[in-house]
């Protein structure tokens, strides 16, 4: 029995990683050692570049030198490719920890199945324990027979691991047909598909990676985004929330900790603040004020010395600097000390699972308390198909909320007025939280409204306000007393801040007459109650001018 065989039988569970930066964590810690395994993709989706990191590895980290058989390539091409990546594979070689044999699938196979142990002593040779076979898919010039095929692919990966090897073979894909499955991935022991695709416009390629199938180990399913950067492939696993235990136990006090918004007023709708460690979606259209909202939260806490993050696509991060100087003039020195981090990402560069995969790793790294993703909409441009994009958000909601993350999520609505129900609000279901801020006409005048729709397990005012700008941010106004419909974008009523503006000097000017009708009145008190009366005469008519657009001057007769 080749020497190798017994190591393998005795270490059946080992996993052996793989270098690639994310496929180890999809394969929950690697390959087992002694497992064939099959990496499968089109012209350019980077299958040698993987093959070779797989390798590169385990010289470097591992301890475990390795063999590349190829069949196209000649040495001097792979030492210059390898090169563009940090790979010196001359140095390996000539340190005696890699081989790289140029030969056919024919000699290959002769030499697996040879009985004077040819590879067998190539691997004592240099104490090899990787191999990598580039590619499989020339097995066809030997024959074009399937059962033939079959025969000679099961007889070179039996022979591989009974020398002990942790295999790694490459094979182009003969069908862009994502379910077709070929003969190759029955006879290993896992298949690992990679895959681009070209995106409309500008947004460039899209690369995935799926693990198809690991036999004897559990690993991420799903398509995961990947890079070919210049230090090899570097993938993103989509992104898995934790499992949750039951614990019941009694309510404590801290279930349900409040955050400040850090807006004026708007604590007091929320009757304390956000909940702590939970999603608020905030929406409404463009312009409404949804960024700014979001910017009061990350200085408040910066205040406190809790660190935010703010992930934005639209709006550059001096712009956004700029808003936050109008709200607070100390935000610059928060950015310059890390305590508020902004995070600028255009919407073309990264898929929505690679930028997810960035942003868990953010908040943990940086301790992050506080988050604001502005916005949701531009998050998952990306995602084409509306399932995918809800589980997208779903899992980041609850990897949040179990890193204790508070987090603030904009979304863009379509229409500039009227949200009748929470149902209309996309993605309302990963939040505990929504924030409506809206357009509405007021008595001929655009008037900004803000409505909490909904705060999960806990007390809320459910008063719909005016947002107000103020020279140091916005404020949360007076409520919409006498008007119905509001949030509807069609009021009916008559505002009763607009009534009071009238009643008031009307009742001024009651109390004036009274007081005038008083025969005992003095003279002197006679005349400054009608200068009085004048001034409120006077407020009156120039309210009224003002709201129904009425030519003060021409109307008083002034040049």
């Amino acid at each position: 029995m080749p020497k190798g065989y017994l190591m393998r039988d005795a270490n059946m569970n080992e996993r052996v990683t793989t270098g690639v930066i994310g496929l180890d964590e999809i394969l929950n810690g690697g390959v087992l050692r002694g497992n064939s395994v099959l990496v499968e993709g089109p012209p350019g989706s980077g299958k040698t570049t993987l093959g070779l990191q797989f390798i590169v590895h385990g010289i470097t980290q591992c301890g475990e030198n390795g063999i590349v058989f190829t069949f196209e390539q000649f040495p001097e091409q792979l030492y210059r490719d390898a090169m563009a990546f940090g790979w010196d594979l001359r140095r390996m070689e000539e340190d005696g920890k890699l081989r790289i044999v140029c030969t056919s699938p024919p000699l290959l196979e002769r030499m697996v199945r040879s009985p004077d142990g040819l590879l067998e002593r190539m691997r004592d040779e240099i104490g090899a324990k990787r191999i990598l076979v580039d590619s499989i898919t020339h097995l066809h010039r030997i024959t074009e027979n399937q059962v033939q095929l079959r025969e000679l692919l099961h007889s070179l990966v039996n022979g591989l691991k009974l020398l002990g090897f942790t295999s790694l073979l490459t094979k182009e894909m003969t069908t862009h047909e994502p379910s077709a499955i070929d003969f190759e991935e029955y006879v290993v022991d896992t298949v690992i598909r990679l895959n681009h695709i070209t995106l409309a416009g500008t947004r460039g390629a899209r690369r995935w990676l799926e693990v198809r199938k690991a036999r004897g180990q559990s690993f991420i399913e799903g398509r995961h985004p990947y890079r070919i950067t210049d230090s090899g492939i570097c993938v993103f696993p989509c992104p898995r929330p934790k499992r949750a235990n039951l614990k019941v136990r009694k309510k404590r006090a801290k279930d349900f900790e409040r955050v400040s918004s850090g807006v004026p007023g708007l604590d007091e709708l929320l009757m304390g603040g956000y909940v702590r460690s939970t999603t608020t979606l905030i929406a409404g259209p463009s312009g409404a004020g949804k960024t700014m909202l979001a910017l009061h939260f990350l200085i408040d806490g910066a205040a406190k010395g809790e660190r935010g993050l703010l992930l934005t696509f639209q709006e550059s991060p001096n712009r956004l600097l700029q808003m936050m100087r109008t709200i607070d003039p100390a935000s610059q020195s928060y950015v310059r000390r890390g305590v508020v981090r902004i995070e600028h990402v255009f919407p073309m560069s990264a898929s929505a699972e690679e930028v997810i995969h960035q942003l868990v790793k953010w908040c943990g790294e940086l301790r992050i308390r506080r988050l604001v993703i502005d916005s949701l909409s531009d998050l998952l441009s990306s995602v084409d198909d509306e399932l995918a994009a809800r589980d997208l958000a779903y899992s980041l909601v609850k990897l949040l909320e179990w890193m204790g993350v508070t987090t603030l999520v904009t979304y863009e609505l379509t229409q500039v007025a009227g949200v009748t129900s929470i149902s209309e609000v996309g993605f309302s279901f990963i939040a505990d939280a929504i924030i409506y801020i809206g357009f509405a006409e007021i008595e001929s005048e655009v008037a900004k409204v803000i409505s909490v729709l909904k705060l999960r397990g806990c007390q809320h005012q459910a008063d719909l306000r005016r947002l107000l700008i103020t020279d140091s941010g916005l404020k949360v106004g007076t409520k919409f007393t006498g008007l119905s419909g509001v949030l509807q974008g069609a009021p009916i009523g008559h505002y009763r801040e607009t009534i009071d503006e009238i009643l008031q000097p009307l009742t001024f000017i009651s109390d004036f007459v009274d007081v005038l009708s008083d025969e005992t009145l003095s003279s002197e008190r006679r005349r400054e109650v009608l200068v009085d009366m004048k001034e409120q005469v006077e407020r009156l008519i120039r309210f009224l001018c003002e709201k129904y657009d009425v030519d003060y001057e021409a109307l008083s007769g002034n040049p």
